[in-house]
């Protein structure tokens, strides 16, 4: 099976990290957030779909410079491999502390992307 484009991946990263804003705003804070299934469930998922899409844009070119992507990569790993492990408390942190970079990062890349291809 052939490798989706990275722009496809970078979307990917765009709608999950969108999603995760909007739970934010939807929970209001890290007790209702922690209190309600729903919102760390999704936010778990959508922390799944950014870290596999890192992981796949990282075996198309490693050069690309993601901040924390090794890290974001690790949290995916754990969250489908060791998700008995999870602290959901550090998801609230990740989103608060390391989406928006990412997130700033990926618009760039996808604007670079894009351009590079005329569109």
């Amino acid at each position: 099976m052939p490798r989706r484009d990275l722009k496809v991946y970078y979307e990917d990263i765009l709608k999950a990290g969108d999603e995760i804003i909007q739970l934010r705003k939807d929970a209001v804070n890290i007790n209702n957030f922690l209190g309600k299934n729903y919102f760390y469930r999704t936010a778990e998922r959508c922390f799944q779909i950014i870290g596999e899409a890192i992981f796949q844009i990282d075996k198309i070119n490693p050069q690309l410079n993601i901040t924390g992507k090794r890290q974001i990569i690790g949290l995916r790993h754990m969250l489908t491999h060791d998700y008995d492990l999870i602290d959901y408390s550090r998801l609230w942190l990740y989103s608060e502390e390391v989406l928006p970079l990412l997130l700033s990062e990926i618009e760039t890349l996808l604007e670079d992307e894009l351009r590079n291809k005329g569109i």
